[in-house]
């Protein structure tokens, strides 16, 4: 669930103006409704991961949260063809950098914007979950 804070100027019919605050929110049910197929582009899911990395601070967690735009240009180029291997490596070598001491990278992988599949990579034991 989402929710902001925000304040809202009230005029009552005697001219005299207040000021309350309102607290709109919105569930993921609810966005999922509105958005409808829209929902499965990378921009929306990244508010998500977004959150999860604001968690994981928190948390003091080992895990490096990369937004699934970062983790697609490894596999895959705009024009849907697939990465060569020496340009897979660079940008391993950039992620590499981005992650610092994490332990782990999370992230979600998105199949043509009809699939989603969440990967841990173990950086210490060199496995995907």
């Amino acid at each position: 669930m989402w929710e902001r804070a925000a304040s809202e100027v009230i005029v009552v019919p005697s001219g005299a103006a207040t000021t309350r605050i309102v607290k709109p929110q919105l569930t993921v049910r609810e966005l999922l409704q509105v958005a409808q197929s829209a929902w499965m582009r990378c921009s929306v899911i990244a508010s998500v991961l977004v959150k999860l990395a604001e968690h994981e601070t928190v948390l003091d967690d080992s895990s490096h949260i990369m937004l699934c735009e970062k983790f697609t240009t490894m596999t895959r180029t705009p024009q849907n063809k697939s990465v060569q291997v020496g340009a897979a490596r660079a940008i391993a070598k950039r992620w590499a950098v981005a992650a610092g001491s994490s332990r782990s990278v999370v992230t979600l992988v998105n199949h043509n914007n009809v699939h989603w599949c969440a990967a841990r990579i173990d950086l210490i034991a060199r496995n995907i979950d």
